[in-house]
């Protein structure tokens, strides 16, 4: 790790001191949701990720291609909880590059009864 200090205001200093390996790919990805079957409707049902590993109502474990998680579903921290009030820290929104879309159903416009609170802001 460099020691010297980062100026937060300056994005160019900190690229050219701390870049990463443009080959580097997400494993993980751990999200807290509020309800897990709402949440395996969107990420298996539209997007066709499988579940891997499964403990009940608190927690899902999702993969394609027989990884053992890209996306893990818990609610241990947030079950029954709320989109976060817009101006508020958090994943904004995750981007999935895939080589191609024949084996995406519905992932353009996923059924209303999948989507997330994210979708939603009043």
């Amino acid at each position: 790790m460099n020691d010297q200090s980062i100026n937060p205001n300056d994005a160019a200093s900190v690229v050219e001191k701390y870049a990463i390996n443009p080959r580097v790919r997400v494993g993980h990805v751990h999200l807290n949701v509020a309800d897990i079957e709402r949440s395996l409707a969107f990420y298996c049902g539209a997007l066709g990720f499988g579940v891997t590993m499964s403990l009940s109502e608190e927690a899902a474990f999702l993969a394609a291609g027989g990884y053992h998680h890209h996306l893990a579903l818990t609610n241990w921290k947030s079950r029954g909880g709320a989109a976060p009030p817009i101006g508020t820290t958090g994943l904004h929104h995750v981007g999935l590059s895939l080589s191609d879309t024949g084996g995406v159903g519905g992932c353009a416009a996923p059924p209303a009864s999948s989507r997330g609170d994210a979708h939603r802001r009043e």
